[in-house]
């Protein structure tokens, strides 16, 4: 997963491991970007709580 600055989204990118340390841009073409380990939130859209984490202080499952 990485994170866009410019544009303030995580995005996906799907690629063999060979590649894995190369850096990658945005899907609007922004190349200022950082790659995210760990502890990403995901926001469940059908229960509109957030899910996942691990000590980043976002995580809201049942409540």
């Amino acid at each position: 997963m990485f994170w866009c600055r410019v544009c303030d989204q995580n995005f996906d990118v799907s690629r063999p491991m060979r590649e894995a340390p190369d850096t990658a841009d945005c899907p609007d073409g922004h190349s200022d970007t950082v790659r995210r380990f760990g502890g990403q939130t995901a926001r469940n859209p059908h229960l509109g709580r957030w899910r996942g984490g691990g000590g980043d202080g976002l995580s809201n499952v049942g409540g």
